[in-house]
Parts: structure tokens; C-alpha cells; sequence
């Protein structure tokens, strides 16, 4: 698992040629397990198969939402549009 982590972390790397964007990108996956969390504990659900499943689910979209939004938020900023 860390060995695809940390592979994830390179090729979002190169997709932008540089680190902070992909670190903004990386930085909010924490905040989706805080509210897994919190959900597990008021539905009183173990953390089975199906929960990870779903966890690493909803990294993959949040991940691949987070690139959609930054980079067009670079492509504006490159364009100089401003609204």
C-alpha cells in the first residue's frame, strides 16, 4: 500500500511539474478520513472490508476532483480571465 501511495504522489508530481500543487491536492485527503471517522463512530460500524473499500473510494475521487480544480484554476490564472 505505501509503495502505491507513494506512486500516486510521483505521477501527480509530474502531471504538474511542480510540488505545491500537489501538495495542496495531498493535503486534503486527511480531512475525508476525519469525516469517515466520524461516521463509523455515529453509525456504530466496524472499519471492515467494505469501509476500506470505500475509503480508499472516496480518496481516489477526491484526488482525481482536487486535479480537475487545480488545474483549471491554473488555466485561468495562465489566461489572466478574471470574473
Amino acid at each position: 500500500m505505501p509503495l502505491v501511495i507513494g506512486a500516486m504522489i510521483i505521477v501527480v508530481i509530474l502531471l504538474f511539474n511542480a510540488v505545491r500543487q500537489p501538495l495542496i491536492i495531498w493535503l486534503t485527503v486527511p480531512l475525508a478520513f476525519i469525516g469517515v471517522v466520524w461516521g463509523l463512530v455515529l453509525t456504530q460500524t466496524a472499519l471492515e472490508f467494505m469501509a476500506t473499500l470505500g475509503i480508499l473510494s472516496l480518496a481516489g475521487m477526491l484526488i482525481k476532483n482536487a486535479i480537475v480544480l487545480i488545474d483549471e484554476t491554473d488555466s485561468q490564472i495562465a489566461s489572466g480571465c478574471r470574473r
